[in-house]
């Protein structure tokens, strides 16, 4: 599915909340990475993040964050999401305000 973000379907969101009902089911399982997915003596680290102002019901804000190692950067870049390892991954809800000068503060 991560190939597809540019051309997302109604089918791909279905199949995306099936994923999530099975992983929700069997989270005890626990998640398993690749081992020496990436030699972390030559990783580097990667980080995405996104964020979403007011499109939450009551206009609130979302945004989330993972951060990953790998060892070769642009493959991972060029869809190869499997070679590398997310450390720390976060989804949360955006506390702004809106200020007098027009800008946003956090």
């Amino acid at each position: 599915m991560a190939q597809k973000t540019s051309r997302l379907t109604v089918q791909d969101l279905i199949d995306a909340n099936k994923l999530v009902d099975y992983v929700k089911k069997n989270i005890e399982g626990g998640l398993y990475f690749r081992k020496h997915a990436v030699g972390v003596r030559s990783a580097c680290a990667l980080a995405y993040g996104d964020s979403s102002f007011a499109n939450m019901q009551g206009e609130k804000s979302q945004a989330g964050t993972v951060r990953c190692l790998a060892n070769v950067p642009e493959e991972v870049v060029n869809g190869h999401f499997d070679r590398q390892v997310p450390l720390v991954w976060a989804s949360f809800r955006v506390n702004a305000v809106q200020s007098g000068g027009g800008g946003l503060q956090y």
